[in-house]
């Protein structure tokens, strides 16, 4: 008899604790650690010359990432040239007398000779991808020698220092948090920080297939970001637990 008493103890503390630990799990909201991020894109066509950004690499804003071939814009600038030089002469060569129409169709030349020459100038510049803002490169698309057109992206990059963590909160806990609230943060069920929810979804959505929630119990959640403090050294795509209480 001593011993079945013993055994209802033991299985009444486990209930105990299982009821504590599920509880607790219900209050905390697994999501995957994003970054806000860009993509350094080619406003030309052409071949790269130099490639001088890598994978892993941290740039910093206005650094050049890659140098595209500009010989072709070089000569379009030379035409452009020509054409601006030769349609001044016309007009500056223009007899007296001559007539106001023939005065307005010389100008129009000058003035679309010069537009080209500036558009050259402008591809020319563009040849030189510079980085728009500091980050990490994360993805590189495309190697020296290689061709790119106009409007391919070269590399992604992401910005760490604009990291947050993604999660899908039920309706029934929507009314528990607030935009600025504080929440802990863990990372293999250790606190690894205090969050701060920066966006709330307006309206309710069907639960992503890709999401892992807690509690599954409702068919409709809300989006949550909640931004990381600083220093918080953990990789895109991490999991990372949130408290919701």
């Amino acid at each position: 008899m001593k011993l079945n008493k013993v055994s209802v103890l033991l299985v009444a503390t486990s209930l105990i604790l299982l009821t504590a630990c599920a509880k607790k799990d219900n209050n905390r909201y697994t999501g995957t650690l994003e970054s806000d991020d860009y993509y350094i894109t080619s406003q030309v066509s052409g071949k790269i010359e130099h490639l001088k950004i890598q994978q892993g690499d941290e740039v910093g804003r206005n650094q050049i990432a890659a140098k595209i071939e500009s010989k072709q814009y070089k000569l379009q600038k030379m035409q452009a040239e020509g054409a601006y030089d030769t349609a001044k002469a016309n007009y500056d060569e223009l007899p007296d007398g001559v007539s106001d129409n023939k005065k307005k169709q010389l100008k129009g030349a000058i003035k679309q000779a010069k537009a080209q020459v500036n558009l050259a100038q402008l591809s020319i510049n563009e040849c030189s991808i510079s980085v728009p803002n500091k980050g990490i490169v994360s993805e590189v698309f495309f190697h020296t020698g290689e061709l790119v057109q106009s409007g391919n992206n070269i590399a992604r990059v992401i910005i760490p220092d604009n990291s947050y963590i993604k999660v899908y909160v039920e309706q029934s806990k929507r009314n528990l948090i607030k935009l600025k609230d504080k929440l802990k943060l863990y990372y293999d069920n250790k606190k690894v920080g205090i969050g701060t929810v920066n966006y709330i979804s307006s309206e309710a959505e069907f639960t992503p297939k890709n999401t892992e929630t807690k509690s599954d119990k409702e068919n409709t959640v809300f989006e949550v970001k909640i931004s990381t403090p600083a220093g918080f050294n953990y990789s895109p795509g991490t999991l990372i637990d949130v408290e919701i209480k």
